[in-house]
């Protein structure tokens, strides 16, 4: 935005205030502002840093056996949807590598999306052994909201 407080130019100032909306789908992270010259990519101020948080996942227990069911609890989706999903991953695997899924609906049919929830989820007998993680979707995609706490199998 421009000092004038919107996204056109308008005045001048060489001091004042703005409110700035942070984005919806903005990832969880560290920030800064920065103040620009004229248009340019110049330079003239950065803000102190802040930090955007969003969506949280956790699992519960967060060691079990093959076969064995965990809880999934979730909080803080801005914008819930019934197709809001949790998949279990291996820490390094691709979001579109999933091990197993479920919809916030805690079932493989979405029927209600929840800003805060949980679910059990049962690992399948398949896994092998080692570390996993849970990681939280947003409609049907692989827009990632949050990334839960290891899960060991053994």
């Amino acid at each position: 935005m421009y000092v004038s407080c919107s996204k056109t130019p308008g005045s001048p100032r060489a001091s004042g205030s703005c409110p700035f909306i942070v984005p919806s789908n903005l990832a969880t992270g560290t920030y800064e502002l920065r103040l620009l010259s004229n248009d340019s990519y110049t330079s003239l101020a950065t803000s102190n840093s802040f930090a955007v948080t969003g969506a949280t996942l956790n699992v519960s227990p967060t060691t079990i056996a093959r076969g064995g069911t965990v809880t999934a609890t979730w909080n803080g989706i801005a914008a819930p949807t019934a197709r809001d999903w949790i998949g279990l991953y291996t820490p390094s695997g691709a979001n579109q590598s999933f091990i197993d899924w479920i919809f916030v609906s805690c079932s493989k049919n979405p029927t209600t999306g929840s800003a805060s929830g949980s679910c059990p989820f049962t690992v399948p007998v398949s896994v092998a052994p080692g570390t996993y993680q849970m990681r939280l979707f947003t409609n049907n995609t692989y827009t990632l909201l949050a990334t839960s706490n290891a899960l060991t199998v053994q």
